[in-house]
């Protein structure tokens, strides 16, 4: 049990690091906005936050707590489609960015495999035709 606490309380401060970062590549990619690899960046820390939120939402979908697991499955949907979004503006401005192709197919193999708990989770699923 314990091991489980603290794996949860490292997930949250890797979570929050991410997010901390996705915050500077904002910023950045305001300042210059055809910085293909701050939106890239945005993008992975998006979709590490997402895997993040998934994995807790596993956990919690293994302990039969699908009450926790819902919100933590909508976030993950949330990441992965705006982790998506931010590598498809990286594309946009760098067509043959080898990255961004595998970052998008990662990504969007992450969001298939979330469980349909709530609407926002079928309709970002629906976004990305999957």
């Amino acid at each position: 049990r314990q091991a489980g606490r603290d794996g949860s309380r490292q997930e949250n401060a890797a979570r929050a690091e991410f997010d901390r970062a996705r915050r500077l590549h904002e910023r950045a990619a305001a300042l210059f906005l055809r910085s293909y690899r701050s939106h890239g960046s945005i993008g992975n820390c998006l979709l590490t936050m997402g895997q993040i939120d998934a994995e807790q939402a596993r956990v919690a979908l293994a302990a039969a707590d699908t009450a926790a697991a819902r919100p933590l499955a909508i976030s993950a949907a949330e990441q992965f489609r705006a982790g998506l979004r931010a590598w498809q503006r990286a594309l946009r401005l760098k067509p043959n960015l080898p990255a961004a192709r595998s970052s998008v197919a990662a990504g969007r193999e992450s969001l298939r495999k979330l469980p349909d708990l709530a609407p926002e989770i079928t309709a970002a699923k629906n976004e990305f035709g999957l």
